[in-house]
């Protein structure tokens, strides 16, 4: 059987209750076209490991792409540059990003990634993950967040892409689990979190845990995004070894849970992934408010810049590996 024949029966078998023609189902796979769902609660580093399991639904596709001519009805390779990406997670009422990642996929294979606190000042009252309900949500408000994280990064994303993590459960079951490393046993009722100190591995509803946490941690939301770094670094190794026909049976999860703007070729994105790519992952220098603005996080624009700058260039010695929080040892807390 050939890999064009495998996702062709893979759209059929996900598409046959909608009566939608296989080939359409094909075509809108290879543009990366999602059908509208139901969305519940979403976290960030769900976008990247999305993003990172996209290589399930096209890579397949992308190796039978390279023995033949595109069909007409295909939308043509991105031309060879880097590709960055504004990764939001939308928080439960899908109203907000609950955590932001700026992206950026190289041609060279290369992934480096810039977290930004959610609640980044980006004015007097204002929090970076309220920017995007404040202008209407959908579109606009994934466009405005882009221009805000510009203004902190001087780096505009060419596409945005929006996550939820209804189905994330499945896909970390379904990579067999990530490995994570914490630095202290801990508890959270709120996120039905409950770890042992130490290496494990996490699936399922505690891959959700294990993502959800901030409260009962000594840095918070800043903790957290730590814990989505060193989970998103051991899920793309970990989905970079897996065969691709164990890989398309993630298509469904795909498809379901990931928005995009119309111009993101996740084909182009595919390739890089393949690639098996280098990984360096870090959180924008910030510091705590002064005064009266408690629970705000200060960014500084022109030292969030210049650092940004560096990890997307690769300049030796900027922070990114292991994960910012985490240990030597690639533990956090």
């Amino acid at each position: 059987m050939t890999n064009d024949e495998l996702l062709i029966r893979q759209a059929i078998a996900t598409e046959a209750e909608q009566a939608v023609d296989p080939g359409v189902v094909l075509a809108t796979l290879r543009r990366g076209r999602k059908p509208r769902r139901t969305r519940t609660m979403v976290v960030a580093v769900a976008g990247l490991a999305v993003a990172a399991g996209i290589v399930a639904v096209v890579v397949p596709l992308t190796a039978a792409r390279e023995q033949a001519p595109p069909a007409a009805q295909e939308v043509a390779p991105s031309p060879a540059a880097d590709q960055t990406i504004l990764l939001m997670g939308m928080d439960a009422s899908d109203e907000r990003p609950d955590s932001l990642v700026l992206a950026r996929f190289g041609v060279d294979g290369s992934f480096r990634a810039v977290s930004l606190p959610r609640d980044s000042r980006v004015s007097s009252d204002l929090r970076l993950n309220a920017v995007f309900s404040t202008n209407g949500g959908g579109d606009a408000g994934a466009q405005a967040t882009v221009t805000e994280v510009e203004k902190l990064t001087g780096v505009r994303a060419q596409h945005y892409a929006m996550v939820d993590m209804a189905g994330f459960a499945a896909l970390s079951s379904a990579v067999g689990g990530v490995e994570v490393c914490l630095k202290a046993p801990t508890k959270d009722p709120y996120a039905k979190a409950d770890f042992k100190a130490g290496k494990q591995v996490v699936s399922g509803e505690q891959a959700l845990a294990f993502l959800r946490q901030r409260h009962h941690l000594p840095m918070g939301d800043l903790d957290r995004i730590a814990r989505h770094q060193a989970f998103l670094r051991a899920l793309i190794g970990k989905v970079s070894t897996e065969d691709a026909t164990r890989l398309a049976t993630l298509a469904p999860l795909l498809r379901q849970h990931v928005r995009t703007d119309p111009g993101l070729d996740l084909i182009d994105i595919a390739r890089r992934l393949a690639k098996r790519p280098s990984v360096a992952i870090a959180t924008v220098p910030w510091s705590e408010p002064t005064g009266g603005t408690t629970g705000f996080v200060i960014v500084d624009p022109a030292a969030a810049r210049q650092f940004t700058a560096d990890l997307f260039a690769g300049k030796p010695g900027t922070p990114g590996e292991p994960a910012n929080g985490a240990g030597g040892d690639g533990c956090v807390n």
